[in-house]
């Protein structure tokens, strides 16, 4: 009974599920969220062409 609430209230757009969208504190960088900080952060390229060149 409970899954089938669930489930209506995410098709109402009611239930905004906090939990799976939370924001928390990362002492590195600031506030983000919660599920993508990660364990430890590691120096990498800037993505745009992933070469390296240390722009």
């Amino acid at each position: 009974m409970n899954r089938v609430v669930d489930f209506a209230k995410r098709r109402l757009g009611i239930d905004i599920q906090k939990e799976k969208y939370a924001y928390d504190l990362d002492e590195q960088y600031g506030w983000m969220a919660k599920a993508k900080i990660p364990d430890h952060w590691v120096a990498t390229t800037c993505g745009y062409c992933s070469v390296g060149c240390g722009m």
